[in-house]
């Protein structure tokens, strides 16, 4: 019991607490949900914030596998040549459909 008081006791000397407890309480009598919504919310963005921050400038390289880069060498050898890999219809000026210029 003696635990709880102090509790209650170094809350209140937080500034603020008291307008947090007069809107918690006048929330909590309109209207349940909202409060444990919003109780979820404050849980989740204090979470969010408290979170380790990752970096995303050093992104990982995926390793193709020699099928792959074959592949994508001929693709990139068609679209040079104005060719749809998929189909061989000639394109004009040697261009795709995605109108990427010729990139040899």
């Amino acid at each position: 019991m003696r635990l709880a008081n102090d509790t209650v006791t170094t809350f209140r000397r937080i500034p603020g607490s008291a307008i947090l407890v007069r809107y918690v309480k006048s929330s909590y009598q309109n209207d349940p949900v909202r409060s444990a919504v919003e109780l979820f919310l404050f849980l989740f963005a204090l979470r969010y914030l408290l979170s380790p921050k990752y970096s995303t400038t050093k992104a990982k390289k995926v390793e193709l596998t020699e099928h792959v880069r074959v592949w994508l060498e001929l693709r990139k050898g068609y679209a040079c040549a104005g060719v749809d890999p998929h189909t061989g219809d000639r394109r004009a000026g040697g261009r795709m459909d995605t109108g990427t210029a010729c990139c040899r």
